[in-house]
């Protein structure tokens, strides 16, 4: 069964990371920012799934998706809280 689960793990990655790369780039960020959130993502959703307390009505893909939605926009807001505003900002 452990192998059953790591096959549909790797499905799930292939399939699912391009989109996350492709979502964080097209919201500003670059490769590596893409691949901590979308392993952030997988974690939360792992660890949901092995409680038992993942209860989805879409597809793993989708739920991954959507925490790594959540996640970027988590960082991108703390981001702009420390931005540093330089004076040529301005003129």
């Amino acid at each position: 069964m452990e192998q059953t689960e790591d096959k549909q793990l790797e499905q799930i990655y292939r399939e699912t990371f391009p989109i996350v790369a492709g979502l964080v780039k097209k919201m500003g960020g670059d490769l590596s920012t893409a691949k901590d959130i979308f392993h952030d993502a997988l974690i939360i959703y792992l660890e949901r799934s092995r409680l038992n307390t993942l209860h989805i009505r879409t597809s793993p893909q989708n739920y991954i998706l959507g925490i790594a939605r959540i996640l970027w926009k988590r960082k991108f807001n703390d981001e702009l809280k420390y931005a540093v505003l330089d004076d040529t900002d301005y003129e």
